[in-house]
């Protein structure tokens, strides 16, 4: 069906479709796209990820391209709204200024290098992400690079402006979402007799509807299960807000199942950031 897609153009002219012989994980199927790409830099875009709102990617390309310590511009998204004030409270941390570029936005330093859309360069992420740490299959940057090598590092620094300087990681601080994270465990898709002729063949306008209220809270997992997102082709969202049945996921502080993060009995002061776990978002 994507090959389908692809010789009918319904992604554009130049888009290539590159196979793998065999499973290569998130990790090692970006770094073979990275090899074969023409560009100085790219746009990485995951699956799950869903652009809500635009942004103005010419100054974007403008800032990563003038300012040689700027080597990653993120999209905002619920988990760096509010940055400043989580990274204070959460961790101590006092943020390094935000550096002004084109129409009044701003860069905000970003401590964790996060797989959710961004812009960087080829060369970057060749020579400094998969170059400097090694990645298998199942594996990503968020975790192998962002968590286990950066993080540290920021952390345990006496200088953070410098440390960070180093890693170069910054988001467009729009003050409102742009990505938006789908939940894969509770997709489904719309009924076909709805989607498949109107959605595929796009005779009708492709839209997507944000519903929920962004409301500031110690924790972005609060925030997030009141975000919804009714995507074309696929089954509007079901509102939980009204269950009172058991949390039937499994805390990410502790691991232990049939608790939230929020009911959790371990230290919320542990140290480590909140995407430590790849996805949380």
């Amino acid at each position: 069906h994507v090959k389908a897609l692809m010789e009918a153009e319904e992604f554009g002219r130049g888009c290539r479709l590159l196979e793998l012989e065999s499973c290569h994980g998130y990790a090692l199927a970006l770094a073979a796209a990275l090899e074969v790409v023409t560009t100085q830099y790219v746009l990485v875009v995951q699956h799950d990820w869903l652009f809500v709102h635009g942004v103005d990617m010419r100054n974007v390309m403008a800032a990563i391209s003038s300012e040689c310590d700027v080597k990653y511009i993120g999209m905002q998204s619920l988990t760096t709204l509010d940055y400043a004030k989580h990274m204070r409270t959460r961790h101590g941390i006092e943020l390094p200024p935000p550096r002004a570029i084109s129409n009044g936005m701003k860069l905000v330093p970003q401590l964790l290098w996060y797989d959710k859309p961004h812009v960087c360069s080829v060369k970057h992420y060749l020579e400094e992400v998969f170059g400097k740490v090694s990645m298998g299959i199942c594996e990503n940057p968020e975790r192998k690079y962002g968590v286990e090598y950066m993080w540290p590092q920021i952390r345990e620094s006496r200088d953070l402006q410098q440390a960070h300087r180093v890693f170069g990681t910054y988001f467009l601080d729009t003050g409102a979402e742009v990505v938006y994270h789908l939940s894969g465990r509770k997709l489904r898709a719309a009924d076909t007799a709805v989607c498949n002729h109107a959605y595929m063949s796009l005779e009708m306008p492709v839209s997507m509807e944000l519903q929920g209220e962004v409301h500031a809270s110690s924790t972005y997992t609060a925030a997030a299960v009141e975000r919804r997102a009714h995507v074309p082709g696929l089954a509007m969202p079901t509102c939980n807000a009204a269950s009172t049945g058991r949390f039937k996921g499994r805390c990410y502080i502790c691991g232990n199942k049939g608790h939230s993060k929020l009911q959790c009995t371990v230290s919320h002061e542990r140290d480590m950031p909140d995407a430590s776990t790849p996805g949380i978002a």
